[in-house]
C-alpha cells in the first residue's frame, strides 16, 4: 500500500467526543517511546479512555494525515517517520484545523 502525507492538516468537523479522542491521542503521542509498538498501543489506549470505537480512531488518523479513511498499520507507520515532521503530535491542535469544529468542513465524520 503507498501511501503520501498530506503537507497540510485538512479542515475536518468533528463531534466532540472524536476531538476528545484526538487530544488524548496527542497528549500520549508527544510522551511516547517513538518505536512501533509502544505507538500502536497508544492508538489503543487512547480508545479506550476515549470510549470512542477503535475503528473510528484510527479512521479519525488516517483522514487527518493522510486524507483516506484506511491505511497501514498506524504504529508501525508512524516509527518510521521523524517523530517532528510527522504532525502526528499536533493533530489535536486548533490551529491542525481538527481540534475544534470547523464549518469548511472537507470531508470529515
Amino acid at each position: 500500500m503507498r501511501v503520501t502525507l498530506r503537507e497540510r492538516p485538512p479542515q475536518l468537523k468533528h463531534q466532540k467526543g472524536e476531538r476528545d479522542a484526538l487530544a488524548t491521542l496527542a497528549g500520549l503521542l508527544a510522551e511516547a517511546e517513538w518505536q512501533p509498538q509502544p505507538l500502536h498501543d497508544l492508538f489503543y489506549a487512547a480508545q479506550e479512555a476515549s470510549g470512542l470505537l477503535a475503528k473510528a480512531l484510527f479512521e479519525l488518523v488516517y483522514r487527518a494525515l493522510l486524507g483516506q479513511s484506511r491505511g497501514p498499520r498506524l504504529g508501525f507507520f508512524l516509527a518510521t517517520l521523524d517523530r517532528e515532521r510527522s504532525g502526528v503530535t499536533s493533530i489535536a491542535s486548533p490551529r491542525a484545523g481538527i481540534g475544534r469544529a470547523s464549518r469548511a468542513g472537507a470531508g470529515g465524520s
